[in-house]
């Protein structure tokens, strides 16, 4: 088994599976605000497990860390996971906040790394990680249906 290769471990995405990624990272209030989309669809797919939960946590700690209600939202189906919170417009593209050490107006807490790692992880299983604000939400979404970068 090698880590960096995609398709280790195949698992079920599904509610259970999203409450349970390392909830102990989470602190109380964060679990309490965390709101789920009810078309969250249960399906299969081929990846490593430990890689793709960090890519989530890291983007549902960006939404709850910087949404203007401190909440976050998640669709999932077998084409995309989306991750969505209400705030206003990135100031850059994607490609502008996914290099490593990025931190917006040179924030005192954390390195910068998050947004770099969680593209890493998702090209590394040939998914993409795309952008979008809409309707005054901000969308971090994990593509799997292409399957390229």
């Amino acid at each position: 088994w090698n880590m960096w290769e995609p398709g280790s471990v195949g698992f079920i995405f599904d509610k259970k599976w999203l409450l349970e990624i390392d909830l102990e990272k989470f602190n109380k209030d964060e679990i309490e605000n965390l709101v789920f989309e009810t078309d969250v669809e249960d399906f299969s797919f081929e990846v490593d497990i430990y890689m793709m939960s960090i890519a989530l946590k890291n983007l549902i700690d960006n939404a709850l860390k910087f949404s203007t209600n401190k909440k976050a939202k998640i669709i999932a189906n077998s084409k995309n996971i989306k991750i969505i919170s209400k705030g206003e417009p990135l100031k850059n593209s994607l490609d502008f906040y996914t290099d490593a050490f990025y931190q917006e107006d040179k924030r005192s807490s954390g390195f910068g790394l998050g947004l770099y790692i969680v593209k890493a992880i998702v090209n590394l299983h040939k998914y993409k990680l795309t952008y979008e604000h809409k309707d005054g939400e901000n969308y971090f979404i994990i593509n799997m249906e292409n399957n390229s970068n």
